[in-house]
């Protein structure tokens, strides 16, 4: 941004590294999983980036947890990185019957056969949602938000939880109910859209359940 001109304070690695340390204080956390997008660029890896990554897995190397990192279309080059910390990029990971998949690809591109079959969760991002909402005065708040989308997957269904992006400046697409406005071939092929339920995440003011979208898809 500053080299388009733009000025952004540089609060967001600040704010991460506050909610990390949260997580740890309130959770036994033994495990974390990066579900892609770490850097930003498509072209190269910053110098910024490159030092905010090693701050990042810096921190998370101190607190004695096993760092994984699923690979987002994000990240190209951020191995350079990653590998000085003995962290490898992975197309997905699986952890009980959770699969943890960036989203930029489709799962028959990806995932290895079999793998879907004792699949109860996929958690995945790429869409970065958020949710704008229009008051009678219309007025509107814009929020990013977790998407909780029914997946329906070789006749098998499936929770489906699409993260936000956790960047301060990121403020992500707006979730709507037509099919084609969804970045990811999982949402597009195997997303119940509307019955998929928003969950807001408001700092200071804790999680704000949403209807599934068919229901206030004239507010949104």
């Amino acid at each position: 941004m500053g080299e388009a001109g733009l000025y952004l304070p540089r609060g967001q690695l600040k704010q991460l590294i506050q909610d990390l340390e949260t997580a740890f204080s309130m959770l036994d956390i033994g495990l974390i999983i990066i579900a892609g997008d770490l850097k930003h660029r498509f072209e190269k890896l910053g110098v910024q980036e490159r030092r905010e990554i090693e701050e990042v897995l810096s921190f998370l190397k101190k607190k004695n947890s096993e760092v994984i990192f699923v690979r987002g279309n994000h990240d190209n080059y951020a191995s350079i990185v990653t590998s000085k910390y003995g962290v490898e990029p992975k197309p997905y990971y699986k952890v009980g019957g959770f699969l943890i998949i960036h989203g930029h690809q489709g799962l028959e591109n990806v995932v290895d056969e079999g793998v879907i079959k004792d699949t109860e969760v996929i958690i995945y991002g790429h869409e970065h949602p958020s949710i704008s909402i229009r008051d009678r005065l219309g007025k509107i708040a814009k929020f990013p938000c977790f998407l909780e989308m029914p997946l329906s997957v070789g006749g098998k269904n499936i929770k489906g939880l699409i993260m936000p992006a956790s960047g301060s400046y990121q403020a992500g697409s707006p979730v709507t109910t037509i099919r084609g406005n969804y970045l990811s071939p999982i949402t597009r092929a195997y997303g119940d859209i509307e019955n998929a339920k928003p969950y807001i995440l408001a700092r200071g003011d804790g999680i704000f359940e949403l209807p599934a979208l068919g229901y206030i898809q004239d507010l949104i």
